[in-house]
């Protein structure tokens, strides 16, 4: 259900404008406080609300958000990418285990896809803000592991 209401909201966005500049900042000023809080509180959160919350960004440009709402934002996305490379760690660490077996191996095959996917909605996220230089630090994270396999 969260899934799809979040795939909806852009396209809300999108009927709002019909109505006027107004309008389409007051539906924001209303979505995205709830849209953080989910995105907060939950680590599993679905690619969805990323990709959806790109999307809004994106439909409104980049004001949309006040300095205040883009450090949150960005702490969010900071506190999101941890927690990914810690399992990415802890990953890595049981495909190093004597007792791994290929069936373990598909469903860490399945992680990483849901996980790649995340990832890419979250760079499409901070490709739309002007606060990447905090959260570049992942992404050479991303680059030195690569560069080690």
């Amino acid at each position: 259900v969260c899934a799809a209401v979040a795939e909806a909201l852009p396209h809300l966005l999108e009927c709002e404008k019909l109505l006027g500049d107004k309008c389409l900042r007051q539906m924001w000023q209303n979505m995205k406080k709830e849209f953080f809080s989910v995105i907060k509180i939950k680590y599993k959160v679905p690619y969805e609300l990323f990709s959806s919350l790109g999307k809004c960004i994106e439909t409104l440009g980049r004001s949309c958000l006040t300095g205040d709402e883009l450090r949150e934002l960005t702490n969010i996305l900071d506190q999101h990418l941890n927690k990914h490379f810690e399992q990415c760690d802890e990953l890595q660490k049981q495909r190093r285990d004597e007792d791994f077996d290929e069936e373990v191996e598909e469903e860490l095959n399945e992680d990483d896809d849901c996980d790649a996917y995340t990832l890419m909605r979250l760079s499409d996220i901070i490709r739309l803000t002007p606060r990447f230089q905090k959260l570049i630090f992942f992404f050479t994270n991303v680059l030195f592991k690569l560069w080690c396999q």
